[in-house]
C-alpha cells in the first residue's frame, strides 16, 4: 500500500505449477485507502492448492485505525467477511470475523471472534480448523523501570476459546505471563505457563510407529517455559528455552535451542534443535527435529535463502531454496525449489523422493 489518502493499490499473482502437474492459481486484489491508516479492500482467489475440485473465493475486509485515541494512542478496528464456492459442496462456506485492537506501550488488549464454516474452504491459502466459533482475548501491562540495564517488564494474559457451532468447547488455551523482561542490551528473559483444555472425539494417532495414541475424551493439562534469549543483534547469538508439565493423560518435557552467526555482512547461518520427551500411559516415545538456515543476502532487493528441516519420526528431510527479486516495492520475483529426500537404507546419504518448483511474479498497480 501507499499509505496516502485516496490511493487506489491493485494487485495481480498468477503462479503456473511446473508442466507435469498443470495447475496453475491466481490472486487479485483491489484495495482503496481511507485517510492515513484506514482502508477498505476486496480479494479473490481463482484455483485449488488442496484438492482438484475447482475452488473460487470472493472476499471483503476493512482496517479503521487511528493514532489520535485519547491525543496520542493507537486504536484499530479490523473485520472481514469471506465466501467460498468449491465443487461439490454447498452451504456453510461462509467465514467473517472481526478485532480491536488498542497496541500501546503500557497497556495493550486485543478482543476478536471469528467463525469458519464447515464447509468453507480456502484454495489458495491456510485454514486452521472448519467449523467453529473462536473467541481471543489478550491484555499486557509493560512499564519501563529505568534502572537496573532493563528496557521494559511485561506482564501478560491471554486467553483462546474455540466451540463448535452448537457451543461445544472443542480447544481452550489460557496464557499467563507473570514477567517478560527485555533488557537494553538487547537479552531477555520469560517465564510463562499456559492451561490447555482439549476434546477430542476419536482416538489420536500422536506416534504412529509404535502405535501409542491418546484415546477420545477431555483432557486438562498444564505446560510451563522459562526462556532465554540474547540479542539478535550480536554477530553470535543463542536462544534456549526449556518447558514441562502434564500432556493430555502424561507427561512432557521439552527442550529447544536456536542458534544464529552472522558469517559477514550478506551471509547468516541460523540453526534450531528441538527435542520432546513424551510419557504417556500407552508408552513413552522421544521426537527430534533439526532445522538449518542458510542465507544469502546480495542487497536489500535480491536475497537468496535455504531451509533445512529434518525430523527422526519421519526420517525425512526437507529443504526449501527461495530466490527473491524486488524489482520495486510491490513488484517482485520469486522463484521456489522444494525437495523431499528420504535416507537410504544403510547407506549415510539420502535421496530425492519428490521435488516441486514455482515461479511467482506479483505486479501492482497504483492509480
Amino acid at each position: 500500500m501507499t499509505g496516502q489518502a485516496g490511493r487506489y493499490n491493485i494487485g495481480f499473482q498468477h503462479i503456473q505449477d511446473q508442466p507435469d502437474d498443470g495447475r496453475s492459481f491466481t490472486v487479485a486484489r483491489i484495495s482503496r485507502n481511507m485517510g492515513s491508516q484506514s482502508y477498505i479492500g476486496a480479494i479473490g482467489t481463482l484455483g485449488n492448492a488442496l484438492s482438484v475440485s475447482d475452488n473460487l473465493l470472493l472476499g471483503l475486509d476493512t482496517r479503521l485505525a487511528t493514532a489520535k485515541f485519547k491525543g496520542n494512542k493507537i486504536m484499530a478496528f479490523t473485520g472481514y467477511v469471506m465466501k467460498s464456492h468449491t465443487e461439490g459442496l454447498q452451504g456453510k462456506d461462509l467465514s467473517w470475523g472481526a478485532e480491536i485492537n488498542y497496541p500501546n506501550d503500557f497497556f495493550k488488549f486485543r478482543l476478536g471472534h471469528q467463525e469458519i464454516g464447515k464447509n468453507y474452504r480456502a484454495g489458495i491459502g491456510f485454514v486452521p480448523r472448519l467449523g467453529i466459533k473462536e473467541n481471543y482475548a489478550e491484555m499486557s501491562l509493560g512499564p519501563r523501570p529505568d534502572k537496573w540495564g532493563i528496557l521494559q517488564i511485561n506482564v501478560k494474559a491471554e486467553g483462546d476459546f474455540i466451540t463448535s457451532y452448537d457451543n461445544s468447547l472443542l480447544t481452550r488455551d489460557i496464557q499467563l505471563t507473570p514477567f517478560q523482561i527485555e533488557m537494553i542490551s538487547g537479552d531477555g528473559f520469560k517465564f510463562n505457563t499456559s492451561s490447555q483444555f482439549e476434546f477430542l472425539d476419536k482416538a489420536f494417532d500422536i506416534f504412529e510407529r509404535d502405535s501409542i495414541s491418546i484415546p477420545a475424551g477431555k483432557y486438562d493439562f498444564w505446560k510451563h517455559k522459562l526462556q532465554f534469549s540474547s540479542a539478535r543483534r550480536r554477530r553470535v547469538w543463542v536462544q534456549p528455552e526449556y518447558s514441562w508439565g502434564s500432556f493430555y493423560n502424561g507427561q512432557r518435557q521439552e527442550f529447544e535451542f536456536a542458534f544464529g552467526y552472522k558469517i559477514n555482512t550478506p551471509i547468516f547461518i541460523g540453526m534450531e534443535y528441538q527435542h520432546n520427551w513424551i510419557s504417556l500411559p500407552a508408552g513413552d516415545f522421544d521426537t527430534e527435529v533439526y532445522r538449518v538456515n542458510a542465507n544469502i543476502f546480495f542487497s536489500p532487493d535480491i536475497s537468496l535463502t535455504n531451509f533445512i528441516q529434518y525430523d527422526n519420526v519421519s526420517e525425512k528431510m526437507g529443504w526449501q531454496t527461495r530466490f527473491r527479486w524486488i524489482i520495486k516495492p510491490g513488484n517482485e520475483i520469486l522463484f521456489v525449489w522444494n525437495s523431499t529426500m528420504y535416507e537410504l537404507p544403510e547407506e549415510t546419504r539420502f535421496a530425492v523422493q519428490q521435488s516441486s518448483t514455482r515461479l511467482k511474479v506479483n505486479y501492482n498497480i497504483r492509480i
